[in-house]
């Protein structure tokens, strides 16, 4: 069974008010095993970023571990991801 783990992180400012932004998706797939990661850039505004940081679920690397965030704090983040079209 694959458990999935919800990552946000950002990055850099665009030139709509808003940052770079990245969605990763990890799975753990068994004890020592995990298949590869499912990623989609896009970007958040600058007022999610001020959601994210400081957040106790936000690691030193910047990232928001989105699984542990409650659901309306997640929703509320998700809404705001632009991803990136291709």
């Amino acid at each position: 069974m694959s458990v999935p783990t919800h990552w946000l992180e950002y990055g850099e400012p665009t030139d709509n008010n808003r940052v770079e932004a990245t969605h990763r998706v990890t799975y753990q797939t068994g004890p020592n095993e995990s298949k590869d990661d499912d990623v989609t850039r896009g970007t958040v505004s600058f007022e999610t970023v001020d959601t994210i940081e400081g957040h106790k679920h936000q690691h030193d690397n910047g990232s928001l571990l989105l699984s542990s965030v409650d659901p309306s704090t997640r929703e509320q983040i998700m809404n705001d991801f632009e991803a990136d079209s291709i």
